[in-house]
């Protein structure tokens, strides 16, 4: 069996638009997942996650992942290599998905990220080429000058809090701040 190439550039964000239809590579820090859902079709089930991605080019973009083993490895506050998608258009809406020779390798792990260990070994990361590593030291820096990174480690911090005490009832009010609207969507309590 042969190996699987590289099809397509690496892209950033912002440049989707002029690679519809296009195989691309995304490098892209993960905002949040949405668990995989299973639907039937005539050839069997097929798995779906969509996934919400950025990087220092645009905030927000959307991916949608048809494998499972794809959909399971990623985890929202990594920062994920994405080889072989396709850029489509659905009306006016622009995103990526995946397709049978698509692949997704974790670059930087969250907890490296918040931890800020590990980025300098990660920039030596043996499988990319200069211009991936050149996109993955904009992109962290991105990262850190726009506190995500915080946003993310609040956002751990309330799920952490949340599990401790899921299944205590509280008896008095508490109350929770949040800053975005991701966290409070992520909350399990009303």
């Amino acid at each position: 069996m042969g190996a699987i190439g590289w099809y397509g550039p690496l892209i950033d964000l912002c440049e989707a638009t002029s690679h519809v239809g296009d195989y691309v590579q995304l490098l892209v820090f993960v905002h949040r997942t949405r668990p995989f859902q299973k639907f039937k079709s005539l050839k069997g089930s097929l798995s779906r996650t969509d996934i919400q991605v950025g990087d220092n080019t645009r905030l927000f973009f959307n991916v949608t992942l048809w494998k499972k083993e794809m959909g399971s490895m990623v985890k929202a506050g990594d920062v994920v290599l994405l080889q072989n998608v396709t850029i489509v258009k659905y009306g006016g809406i622009i995103e990526a998905q995946s397709v049978l020779v698509s692949s997704l390798t974790t670059v930087v792990h969250s907890r490296q990220l918040l931890a800020s260990e590990g980025i300098n070994d990660q920039l030596a990361f043996p499988r990319v080429g200069e211009t991936t590593k050149e996109k993955l030291k904009k992109l962290i820096l991105w990262l850190q000058q726009d506190g995500l990174l915080l946003h993310q480690a609040q956002l751990l911090t309330c799920q952490k809090r949340q599990l401790v005490k899921n299944w205590k009832v509280n008896k008095e009010m508490k109350y929770q701040e949040c800053i975005s609207v991701s966290l409070v969507s992520s909350l399990t309590i009303s």
